[in-house]
């Protein structure tokens, strides 16, 4: 069971040794969610959790 998982990790993380990530600018100027937005965006996610639509799809 082990040298599955071994297996697993070291493919998981071969693309990220393979093309690392590159910093190529520090964002200065940026506005976040306005308190409100990021109660109504916590609501809808404790909202799909009950529902057991919890699932985020990139």
């Amino acid at each position: 069971m082990s040298n599955t998982a071994g297996m697993f990790t070291r493919q998981y993380f071969h693309g990220t040794r393979a093309n690392p990530l590159r910093v190529v600018a520090e964002v200065t100027k940026w506005q976040g969610h306005s308190p409100e937005r990021l109660q109504q965006m916590k609501d809808n996610l404790t909202c799909m959790k009950a529902q057991g639509t919890n699932v985020i799809i990139d």
